[in-house]
């Protein structure tokens, strides 16, 4: 043993000059690896949270759901899907303070922010019956913030179209109704008073009509679909559309009732697209 130590001391003594250059690579090499270790340990665990998140949300675990959450934005403090996310269930929990607080942070009135940040914002506004003048125009000024980014965004769209209709705006109502009409039919009952109210009285009638022949077929293939019944049943007046087709969403908004059913909470059923 004795032999043994004496010889490593040798080794070292005569060898020490190479040891040393190569120290640094060793150590680097070493730290190489932990780090790239560490970061695929961290994926794996963002990944589950982020699936576990989006189960618990799901099923209306919401508590556990935000504890979900809660790590996540330890980990990507910066990731506006996690802010939303964790903002979406604690206004679920009824926490609408915090979750306020975090969702108009991503959603600020003068930029771009998170698009699902701002639709859920003009929502909270659509939901109301007795929103001010300011109060809605902020609400119009979030939805064409979504509008700009994400043009195809189907909800927006019907938003805004509803929103430019209700308050007498119909040339700017038209080319959202336009867009957000072909999911949702009912519609295209506006968007021919649209294009009636300019001068475009075939294209308008051709709305209606398409309209009403798609909810009649809805009804006979769904017979208990009240709405389908409500807005297939009736024939177009040769002067235009019957008060039941003029606007099937009226008293709607801050000028009657809610865009938006008063128990819904805003975005409730998605809160993240995907997470990790």
């Amino acid at each position: 043993m004795n032999e043994l130590l004496k010889s490593f001391g040798m080794f070292l003594r005569h060898n020490w000059f190479r040891i040393a250059i190569c120290m640094p690579a060793v150590l680097c090499g070493t730290g190489a690896v932990v780090f790239a270790v560490w970061g695929v340990l961290e994926e794996q665990i963002t990944a589950r949270y982020s699936g576990e998140a989006d189960r618990q949300f799901q099923a209306k675990n919401y508590a556990s759901a935000c504890i979900c959450f809660e790590r996540l934005v330890q980990l990507q403090p910066e990731q506006s899907e996690v802010l939303y996310g964790l903002g979406m269930t604690l206004d679920a929990l009824g926490k609408s303070g915090r979750a306020a607080a975090i969702l108009s942070s991503l959603a600020p009135s003068d930029r771009q922010g998170y698009a699902p940040a701002h639709l859920w914002q003009a929502k909270m506004v659509l939901r109301g019956t007795k929103s001010t003048r300011q109060e809605l125009g902020a609400a119009e000024k979030h939805l064409l913030f979504v509008a700009q980014y994400e043009p195809a965004n189907h909800e927006a769209n019907a938003l805004l179209g509803e929103l430019y209709f209700k308050t007498g705006r119909w040339a700017q109502a038209e080319p959202y109704l336009r867009k957000a009409a072909r999911d949702r039919p009912e519609l295209r009952f506006l968007l021919a008073n649209v294009d009636r109210s300019q001068g475009k009285r075939d294209e308008g009638r051709g709305q209606a009509e398409l309209a009403l022949m798609i909810f009649r077929k809805r009804a006979e293939a769904r017979p208990d679909d009240r709405e389908a019944r409500v807005l297939g049943r009736g024939r177009l007046a040769p002067g235009g559309l019957s008060r039941r087709h003029r606007d099937p969403t009226a008293g709607a908004g801050p000028w009657g009732r809610p865009l938006l059913p008063s128990g819904a909470r805003p975005g409730l059923c998605h809160p993240v697209g995907r997470l990790g």
